[in-house]
Formats: C-alpha cells, sequence, structure tokens
C-alpha cells in the first residue's frame, strides 16, 4: 500500500503545479526509474486509482489523473496518519 500510496501523493503534488503529468515527467519529479514508475502507474490505473488518456493517436504518452476512487483513498489513508 505505501507505493500506492507514494505514487497517488506525488501525482496530485505534480498535478497542482499546472503540468499534465506523463510516466517520464513523474519518473524526473519523484527521482525514479521510468521503467518502474510506468509499472506502478499501470497497476494503478488497473486498480482504478488513476486514469491514462493517449494524448498522443498512436504511441504514448498517457496523461494521467487521480480517479474519485483515488482520491477517496487518499483521504482515507490520511485519516489515519
Amino acid at each position: 500500500w505505501e507505493v500506492n500510496e507514494y505514487y497517488l501523493t506525488k501525482l496530485v503534488q505534480f498535478n497542482e503545479n499546472g503540468e499534465e503529468v506523463t510516466a517520464p515527467k513523474l519518473a524526473k519529479f519523484i527521482d525514479r526509474d521510468r521503467t518502474r514508475t510506468i509499472y506502478v502507474l499501470r497497476k494503478l490505473q488497473k486498480e482504478g486509482l488513476i486514469e491514462g488518456k493517449r494524448i498522443r493517436k498512436t504511441g504514448t504518452p498517457f496523461v494521467f489523473n487521480i480517479t474519485e476512487k483515488g482520491t477517496k483513498l487518499l483521504n482515507d489513508f490520511s485519516k489515519w496518519f
């Protein structure tokens, strides 16, 4: 769970800067390997915690945003700590 919470929190922080969140940009922002970041983002997407929208018709990158479910999970987590 800690990995999910970390990535969701960082995604929200990056979004607050007004920039589109792509995997390479997020990886640089959190100083993590791009491959690992993509792996975690896909996992979060499968769990319905984030959504990815393709910004080009072919290939990548995707722009990621936290979903309502992801926001609720972060809010619930913050109530415990």
